[in-house]
């Protein structure tokens, strides 16, 4: 289902929630992550759809093996596509701001999996 979203990212097996925090609404969940960025699954028709080319500010817990403490990030969306033969649209979004100790310990977990790619 997913392409690479930036060099060196890294695909998340574990369910997480991303939520938009100036309304409360889901708005989906990661399906891979990176220090720049991330690729959010979303429902083509739920109440949060994000828009190509908007800002957000958006929720998260980073996946468990680094420690599920929550982050908060304001994000812009690249690209909204939608899943040939499944419900759901594929967000690919970028950081524009989040804390710096934040991107280096998902820099790290990428880079991990992603030997060649650190």
């Amino acid at each position: 289902m997913t392409r690479a979203l930036y060099r060196g990212s890294r695909e998340v097996s574990e369910l997480i929630p991303v939520t938009d925090t100036l309304t409360s609404r889901h708005v989906g969940r990661i399906v891979a992550l990176s220090a720049s960025g991330m690729q959010i699954a979303c429902s083509p028709d739920g109440p949060e759809t994000l828009r190509n080319g908007a800002l957000y500010q958006l929720t998260f817990a980073l996946p468990g093996d680094l420690g599920g403490a929550h982050a908060e990030c304001g994000i812009e969306v690249m690209s909204v596509e939608d899943v040939p033969g499944r419900d759901i649209k594929l967000v690919r979004v970028r950081f524009i701001l989040i804390d710096p100790k934040v991107t280096a310990r998902i820099g790290q977990w990428c880079a991990a999996a992603n030997p060649g790619y650190a």
